[in-house]
């Protein structure tokens, strides 16, 4: 055997056994059943090609008493220019009877994840064969994309040179290493990401949600850093992320947004298409003391008024507000023309949809809890369990101050479409699931040129 146990038991670069050793051209593990099984090469040995065999690496999974052990894995490779690239998986497991590769955890590096395609595969489609083969999980097809002990090893269409591959137990990479890191709030290059998870190891990233940035000295950008707290295993630690409003949009109390308040004014729906063209909406506001101008200056906003006359989010308001309009309390299936103005300091009104009123949008767009944003507006796909008339369906909208969907351009129907598909639950059903939309003549023509295709 050969290990890296770095300068102590405590060295973050150590504590690795090798697995496998590596070159382009070389034959030498076209082996039967019994080198595949226990082994080829010695690792000691300047003969570049070692195996330590399929039985022991799945031994080395399982525990004395026969518990999963679970192994990282780090797979260093180099290309023809001498380029390295690397992939790490965080807990691998190998079945000790059947030698099928049964879990990977989590993918780390900068090569691509080439191996998952292979989980659940045997090492070898047949181990009992006496012919000199190479072995790797999978098949033709899955195996190719990560084939390391062939003659031309490959990684996803990458051509190897040269390759190692390592092991130690998942319990002491986590006392010496940061995890695989795994952040869907984090936007990282995979070319940024390095070979080592030790302590102080850094990687660039972006924030995820638009508008978002990290005011520091690698502005925009931010560093993630494998951090070490007393008494505590490693960790990742990204830098903050705050939001940087565009020039013309204004900071919100709390830090949380952008607004924007204008002279144009439009009925409600006016206001909502002025937002998307610019990919904001219409503005949430819990705290009026966001609002600029006078009291004479009302504002349409998101904010939403349901059937039982109460506002989604709540608005930190103490006077109901006439400013001059009549508020709708019409709480029957007809109410359904109900939008929200708020002027400053603390007047707000639910009138008429159509009344005309300035417009104001914010960044970035957000949809309530439960809603989907598809191409700048919010949507919620909501099942009912008895069939129900448009007006039914209408009403089961207005409750939470919504109103049914009405997609305008063929890019929201597609949007839709594919909310449907993923989030309906398709094996319930065994006759076609009828969606209740607001549409004109022109558009349902459009939807259903649109759905015959899908």
């Amino acid at each position: 055997m050969q290990c890296d146990l770095g300068n102590d038991e405590t060295d973050p670069l150590g504590s690795w056994l090798l697995v496998l050793r590596h070159e382009r051209d070389s034959n030498d593990l076209k082996l039967e059943e019994d080198g595949h099984k226990f082994g080829f090469g010695d690792p000691g040995n300047p003969v570049p090609t070692y195996f330590i065999g399929i039985n022991k690496l799945a031994m080395m999974t399982k525990s004395v008493n026969g518990e999963p052990r679970p192994l990282v894995m780090s797979i260093v490779m180099y290309l023809a220019d001498n380029s390295l690239i690397h992939a790490a998986y965080g807990s691998v497991l190998v079945d000790v009877d059947t030698m099928t590769l049964t879990s990977l955890g989590d993918y780390y590096g900068n090569a691509g994840d080439m191996l998952s395609e292979s989980l659940g595969n045997t090492y070898c489609s047949q181990i009992s064969f006496t012919d000199s083969r190479e072995c790797w999980w999978g098949d033709d097809t899955t195996a190719r994309k990560s084939f390391l002990t062939s003659d031309k090893p490959m990684w996803g269409q990458n051509e190897l040179k040269k390759l190692t591959v390592w092991i130690r137990p998942q319990d002491c990479d986590t006392r010496l290493s940061c995890p695989p890191l795994v952040n869907s709030s984090l936007v990282i290059d995979e070319g940024d990401v390095p070979l080592t998870r030790v302590p102080d190891a850094t990687i660039p990233f972006t924030c995820a949600e638009e508008w978002l940035v990290v005011k520091g000295p690698s502005y925009p950008k931010g560093l993630v850093t494998c951090t070490v707290n007393p008494g505590q295993t490693p960790q990742w630690v990204p830098d903050e992320c705050e939001l940087e409003c565009p020039s013309n949009y204004t900071l919100s109390q709390d830090e949380t947004a952008c607004f924007k308040f204008t002279t144009e004014t439009g009925h409600g729906m006016d206001a909502v298409d002025r937002c998307v063209e610019e990919g904001a909406y219409l503005p949430y506001i819990t705290n009026p003391d966001d609002l600029l101008g006078d009291t004479n200056v009302t504002y349409y906003i998101a904010n939403v008024v349901k059937t039982d006359q109460s506002i989604y989010p709540a608005i930190n308001a103490s006077t109901y507000g006439d400013l001059g309009y009549t508020a709708i309390n019409d709480t029957s299936n007809t109410a359904i023309s109900d939008c929200i103005l708020l002027a400053s300091p603390l007047l707000y009104n639910v009138i008429h949809c159509k009344t005309l009123a300035n417009i104001a949008c914010m960044l970035p767009t957000r949809c309530p809890e439960e809603y989907r944003l598809v191409e700048g507006r919010c949507f919620r796909l909501m099942q009912t369990t008895t069939p129900e008339d448009f007006l039914d369906n209408l009403y089961t909208c207005n409750a939470e101050g919504s109103a049914l969907a009405y997609p305008q351009t063929e890019a929201t129907i597609k949007g839709l479409t594919k909310m449907a598909m993923e989030e309906i639950n398709w094996g319930n059903f065994t006759e076609p699931v009828n969606i209740a939309l607001g549409l004109n003549l022109k558009y349902v023509i459009r939807l259903y040129r649109y759905l015959s295709k899908v």
